[in-house]
């Protein structure tokens, strides 16, 4: 099992680290950005991730890497925190000329 050990930097702000190398320098989803890390580098899918706090042995969480990293939290003042399927954010860059004429929503 793959562990991450998670530092508080304030107030639901966390520094992910495992095996002592850091992976995330600041997440509010340590678990989840943690796994597409791991993914990322190339990590099987099915292997198993648990985040713990720094100090504890105690495990918060545990999943899959493919399961974690397919995984982010949406909250709406209505619902409060929800998993949700995660999308990337788009590389693509707007200009201004984009939306002349209309708004955003056009």
């Amino acid at each position: 099992m793959i562990d991450l050990v998670i530092y508080p930097l304030g107030r639901g702000v966390f520094r992910v680290e495992c095996d002592g190398r850091l992976i995330c320098g600041r997440t509010d989803q340590p678990l989840l950005d943690g796994a597409r890390v791991l993914q990322a580098e190339g990590v099987s899918q099915g292997a198993l991730v648990s985040m713990r706090h720094a100090g504890s042995e105690h495990r918060s969480l545990t999943s899959t890497v493919g399961a974690a990293a397919k995984l982010t939290v949406r909250e709406t003042p209505g619902e409060g925190p929800r998993f949700a399927p995660y999308r990337p954010y788009s590389r693509t860059v707007a200009s201004p000329s984009d939306f002349e004429g209309g708004s955003v929503s056009d």
